[in-house]
């Protein structure tokens, strides 16, 4: 699920398209964020990528080509350990 979320641009929209998100304004965010929220909460926690925006704020371009991009991608999943 997360791959096509990806694939939708729906996991990067909080983020510019220059850095690998969607460029989604604050109300398609908000809109998107909504409807996320029919998603029952324990699968959602899973994966929903707010682990990922200290490395899109303060990470270094590896780590953001390393793990940023994937993830809004949906070819990797964030998870806090």
């Amino acid at each position: 699920m997360f791959k096509h979320w990806g694939e939708l641009g729906l996991l990067g929209v909080g983020y510019p398209e220059s850095d690998g998100g969607s460029g989604f304004n604050k109300v398609s965010y908000c809109i998107v964020h909504e409807e996320m929220s029919r998603v029952p909460r324990p699968f959602l926690r899973l994966g929903w990528p707010t682990p990922i925006w200290p490395i899109w704020s303060a990470g270094s371009v590896e780590q953001k080509g390393r793990i940023f991009k994937p993830t809004v991608s949906g070819d990797k999943l964030p998870v806090l350990r």
